[in-house]
């Protein structure tokens, strides 16, 4: 039996390994989502991971051009949708650190002020990748 990951599959591209990222930290998200409050920051963690896997689906073509690989197939259902539900996750990830932020906020400790401070910092990154997420252009055919 040939190997996944052999020369010439198509598992090289690495679309399958993100396509199969984001099922997995799908479910886990729905797991999180029962079992965590909503303020947890890492439920924004994983959305964040699904919206950088939806993003790269969006955003890359298979390599057609490798030596003895067939042609680059047709998008994916996932691929036609991945732009604007990265989007979607972004936003999420930003709800939860939100959440997390009105929390701390309201304790005094060093550790409640120290994560402020990590908030804001990490909130800033997060609205910078939304920026680039909305004006970058999402693989079309």
């Amino acid at each position: 039996m040939a190997s996944r990951n052999a020369p010439g599959n198509r598992a090289d591209d690495g679309a399958e390994d993100f396509e199969s990222a984001v099922k997995e930290h799908s479910a886990a998200l729905k797991l999180q989502s029962a079992l965590l409050p909503a303020h947890d920051r890492r439920l924004a963690e994983t959305h964040m991971m699904i919206a950088l896997a939806l993003d790269w689906v969006s955003t890359n073509k298979p390599d057609a051009e490798t030596a003895g690989a067939a042609p680059a197939p047709a998008p994916s259902a996932l691929a036609a949708t991945s732009h604007s539900s990265a989007l979607e996750h972004m936003q999420a990830a930003k709800t939860v650190l939100e959440l997390r932020l009105a929390q701390c906020s309201a304790g005094s400790t060093p550790d409640d002020i120290a994560e402020v401070k990590n908030l804001k910092e990490v909130m800033v990154e997060l609205d910078e990748k939304v920026r680039r997420l909305r004006v970058s252009t999402p693989l079309i055919g």
